[in-house]
């Protein structure tokens, strides 16, 4: 059984649009029938894991889990830096890095960013 960041992030690794909160706790409920997370306990774990949500400072256990973007109406979706503004930091140490990809010459290709201890890709 997966904890609910894990089956969260397998969840928005699958899926290319932006679901609510509603969404999430169905689609999760239907993968795993016996709903061994409260839906409090899933909302809460989309505020913490994503970047810009408002209240994600009030679940920093999960700021190593930061990969969600979620929008004002309501909506979470994976975030992607090519469209999404860097993540506020507040520590030297939770700054985006650059990942680069250097197995390829010369060349420096962003390939993602890390932040919280994650690495986002492109």
């Amino acid at each position: 059984m997966p904890t609910c960041a894990d089956a969260i992030e397998e969840l928005f690794a699958s899926e290319s649009g932006s679901l609510t909160a509603p969404e999430v706790i169905g689609r999760l409920y239907a993968r795993w029938p016996d709903r061994p997370w409260k839906e409090t306990t899933i909302r809460q774990h989309l505020v913490g894991m994503s970047f810009n949500h408002t209240s994600a400072h009030h679940v920093p256990h999960l700021a190593h889990r930061r990969i969600l973007h979620w929008t004002p109406g309501g909506h979470y979706r994976r975030w992607d830096p090519a469209k999404d503004a860097a993540p506020a930091a507040t520590r030297d140490e939770d700054t985006p890095k650059r990942v680069l990809d250097l197995t390829r010459g010369a060349s420096e290709e962003t390939v993602g960013y890390v932040c919280h201890g994650t690495i986002v890709r492109r």
